[in-house]
């Protein structure tokens, strides 16, 4: 779960170093993938009862805007004009 974490992050700071919109987009999809990994491992760690359940709850909290916000800055880098492609 910290590697998944860690990993969104990481990636949006990767992308945001690249050139183009088209990799800039792919390595926010990439931690977008990482955000959903976190989202199952939560899942799963509530059906296998690990940890606290306010823990988790709290995470489930922060985790779904912050993949909405992702998905919508995803859709925004897409929808800019051509030039930094």
């Amino acid at each position: 779960m910290r590697r998944a974490a860690v990993s969104i992050a990481l990636n949006i700071a990767e992308g945001c170093s690249r050139s183009s919109r088209r990799e800039l987009t792919r390595f926010l999809e990439v931690s977008r993938g990482s955000g959903m990994e976190l989202e199952l491992a939560v899942l799963i760690s509530e059906d296998l009862e690990f940890g606290h359940s306010a823990a988790r709850a709290a995470l489930s909290e922060l985790l779904t805007p912050a993949l909405k916000e992702l998905t919508a800055l995803i859709r925004a880098v897409q929808a800019q004009s051509p030039e930094r492609q």
